[in-house]
């Protein structure tokens, strides 16, 4: 249900609209491969954060060399997705674009580098989903706040 006191606001990663240290606990799910500028838009995460704040990202990512399953992965991510998403929506173009964008995903530990060269501390992943999804954690120098 709707609650009040909660704000919707559009705005872009890479310039975030909020103050510095605005809040304890940051959530992108499947959202950080439409960044135009992964570096900036995690640099602000940081900003936004308070001391001791945390980071979770959940987004698809392909597992390398994972034999017959990295198989099975690529015919579920590039046939049954999109047909899954077309039965559904009605829309093909939107699930190809998605299949697209999972297959050309940097790796995991690209993503927690990166995480780490904006700031972050135990950054971490944990695959998830047989492997499709990948679970980022990071948090920001500080007390823990939860």
């Amino acid at each position: 249900p709707y609650r009040p006191n909660i704000v919707f606001q559009k705005g872009y990663a890479e310039l975030l609209p909020f103050s510095d240290k605005s809040f304890q606990v940051i959530t992108i799910s499947y959202g950080i491969r439409n960044f135009a500028d992964r570096d900036a838009s995690f640099s602000q995460t940081l900003r936004v954060l308070e001391p001791g704040g945390k980071l979770f990202i959940l987004e698809f990512s392909l597992k390398a060399n994972a034999g017959a399953g990295m198989a099975l992965q690529r015919f579920y991510i590039g046939r049954v997705l999109p047909l899954l998403g077309w039965l559904s929506t009605g829309k093909k173009d939107a699930y190809y674009y998605l299949r697209d964008s999972i297959a050309s995903f940097p790796a995991p530990q690209t993503i927690c580098r990166e995480l780490e060269e904006a700031g972050f501390v135990q950054v971490a992943y944990t695959r998830l989903f047989p492997g499709v999804v990948v679970l980022f954690t990071g948090k920001k120098t500080g007390h823990d706040v939860l």
